[in-house]
């Protein structure tokens, strides 16, 4: 692979890993640990973005789905935590680097996104530290290999930015295309406080209702930092056909640290056709 433009990883050596092997074990025994239960139809992921001593086990569910499937492009969209941007910036150019080598960014179909609706552009800043993104390309890497990436960020978690957006990436969805939604639930809550808060989440996604979820987002009955990359996804899948979603797994960070008192929620699940 050769390519002009690399983002280096931010992440590496903190949120998860820094050397290679290390990080390939981590991965491969939070896979062990995780059940395989239906890939057929499988359009669309939704896994957290913790760092992986607490949400590893949890997004393991997700990509452990994926072992066998074959998938040339995952269109990534995560939040933009430290950028308040408008609309969403694609990623459209180079490669991304993580400590498993380099992942390409599918140029093309980002320069599509782009040149369809004036909502996508290019913010490197928006881009420069988020690490929403980037902790969902060991996994990819260990469990797919070769793969390009379409990567996303947004702010804007408003339903209509949501469907704008979804809009001009149900077009460059292909065969073997897969989608992922980055998103952490609740933050901060008592484990049971967290527990019931996120049920409403799972609840609309089990039901692949976006609007309740765009509508109790905004009526504050839950919570995720990933909201817009959710709710973008579901709206994309069920216009490419999916009818249905499997909870993989929940979870709190106390279910790792121990500690009940304040925790962040995570969700492993898939959306199907």
């Amino acid at each position: 692979m050769n390519v002009k433009f690399i983002r280096e990883s931010v992440i590496a050596g903190s949120w998860y890993p820094g050397k290679k092997e290390v990080l390939e074990s981590q991965i491969d025994k939070f896979l062990t640990k995780a059940e395989k239960v239906d890939n057929k139809g499988l359009i669309a992921l939704i896994s957290p973005h913790a760092g992986y001593m607490y949400s590893g086990q949890v997004a393991s569910f997700a990509y452990k789905q994926l072992e066998g499937m074959n998938v040339d492009t995952v269109i990534i969209t995560a939040p933009s935590h430290h950028v308040p941007i408008k609309g969403a910036s694609v990623y459209n150019r180079g490669a991304f680097r993580t400590p498993l080598g380099l992942v390409e960014v599918d140029v093309n179909l980002s320069n599509k996104l782009i040149e369809d609706n004036p909502s996508f552009y290019f913010h490197e800043g928006a881009h420069r530290d988020e690490h929403s993104l980037e902790i969902q390309l060991p996994f990819l890497q260990r469990v797919l290999g070769n793969f390009k990436i379409v990567p996303i960020v947004m702010y804007d978690r408003s339903l209509k930015n949501c469907k704008s957006l979804a809009s001009s990436i149900i077009k460059i969805v292909s065969k073997n295309t897969l989608l992922v939604a980055s998103t952490d639930l609740s933050h901060y809550y008592s484990h049971e406080e967290a527990v019931e808060l996120d049920k409403v989440v799972i609840d609309c996604v089990q039901l692949l209702d976006f609007q309740r979820l765009s509508e109790n987002f905004d009526n504050r009955i839950c919570e995720a930092c990933g909201a817009g990359p959710v709710i973008t996804t579901i709206i994309a899948a069920k216009s490419l056909g999916a009818n249905k979603s499997r909870i993989f797994k929940y979870a709190t960070s106390g279910d790792t640290s121990g500690d009940y008192s304040r925790v962040v929620g995570y969700l492993a699940a898939g959306i199907y056709i």
